[in-house]
């Protein structure tokens, strides 16, 4: 209760007890005065009640809506976390992705290499080979031209030996005859190993040159490997940009703890 309040109650009390001490005696007017006191006191006290209430339902209810607000904040945590967890999960199955594409990718990287290598190894085998090739083509030549020249030699050893044994042309003594015979023959044979070694050297060089085909289905494959590394560049460079996205947007949750 206030001064003013307390001095106005004063005054008309004061007020009061002279208007009922003209008309009642003073045990009367004393009685009067104390219970007039008493009656504004519990009037007070009423008052004071009523708005203490006021305050407490006031206060009730904003317990409630605390209350309704904190069970709000307890079930978003809540969703929070298990956002958080599944981002968890999400990101540790992107790194796992990730790490299995990088040892994908560098497998194939080394197989690659080594595909790289069997084709520079099968270029300078290839190279060699068509080296012999035309070297074998220029002995062939020559081989070609030498057995010419040994079947016109032999075919005119013939015609000599067949002039040598006409009565009418006997020009030849016999040893002549048996010298020239036996030099045809050594050079025949001469022109028979000739022949042998061409070929060999004909085998040779197919089996040489059979090792330029392959060098045709390792390029393909090298472009085949080359194809599917940048595939996998770019798999991976997705999977990093999710893995940087997702761990973006777990360092920006923010989780609320409770009062």
């Amino acid at each position: 209760m206030s001064k003013e309040s307390k001095e106005s109650g004063v005054s008309q009390e004061s007020a009061n007890f002279n208007k009922i001490s003209k008309k009642t005696p003073p045990g009367e007017v004393t009685k009067n005065s104390v219970l007039s006191q008493l009656q504004q006191e519990s009037d007070e006290l009423e008052e004071e009640n009523r708005k203490s209430e006021s305050k407490i339902a006031k206060l009730e209810d904003s317990k409630s809506q605390l209350d309704s607000q904190f069970e709000e904040v307890k079930a978003d945590k809540t969703k929070m976390e298990a956002q958080i967890a599944q981002l968890i999960e999400e990101l540790a199955a992107s790194k796992r992705a990730v790490e299995e594409k990088k040892q994908l990718n560098d497998k194939n990287v080394t197989k690659i290499r080594e595909v790289q290598k069997k084709l520079e190894s099968l270029a300078k085998e290839e190279k060699e080979a068509l080296k012999k090739q035309k070297s074998l083509k220029l002995d062939l030549k020559q081989f070609d031209q030498t057995a010419t020249n040994y079947a016109r030699k032999l075919s005119s050893m013939e015609q000599n030996k067949n002039i040598s044994h006409s009565p009418q042309k006997a020009t030849m003594s016999a040893e002549e005859l048996k010298s020239k015979i036996q030099e045809a023959e050594k050079e025949l044979k001469t022109l028979k190993e000739v022949l042998a070694r061409v070929n060999d050297k004909n085998r040779m060089v197919r089996t040489q040159l059979s090792t330029v085909k392959p060098y045709y289905k390792e390029q393909s494959q090298l472009e085949t490997l080359k194809a599917e590394e940048e595939k996998l560049k770019e798999d991976l460079e997705a999977a990093k940009a999710l893995q940087t996205a997702l761990q973006i947007k777990k360092d920006g949750d923010v989780v609320v703890e409770p009062v």
